[in-house]
């Protein structure tokens, strides 16, 4: 079993959450794989709620970074790289849309 600690917010309180991911190994290569930690993104240290919720609270509701660090403990760098991986993730969606409609 490998564990994984994750900052999430799924009570609208930010708490911090441990996974128990089971871990197998390849007989075959030699390599260990660790299941996906669920409601989180590869090598992200927030949750998928968590960055959703700062996101909203930031560009929707028009919350000063400052105020949504004090209220999730993230801090303003760590909230601004969460922002820009977002940004780079759905960068291709507006496009896709427009061809859709």
């Amino acid at each position: 079993m490998a564990e994984r600690s994750v900052l999430d917010m799924p009570s609208g309180k930010p708490e911090k959450v441990l996974f128990r991911l089971p871990k197998t190994h390849c007989y075959k290569c030699g390599r260990s794989f660790t299941s996906p930690a669920p409601g989180v993104l590869p090598k992200s240290l927030y949750g998928n709620q968590l960055m959703a919720n700062a996101i909203a609270m930031h560009y929707f509701y028009g919350v000063p970074m400052g105020r949504i660090c004090e209220s999730t403990g993230v801090g303003s760098g760590s909230l601004t790289e969460i922002f820009h991986r977002c940004a780079r993730l759905f960068e291709s969606v507006p496009q896709r849309l427009i061809e859709e409609y």
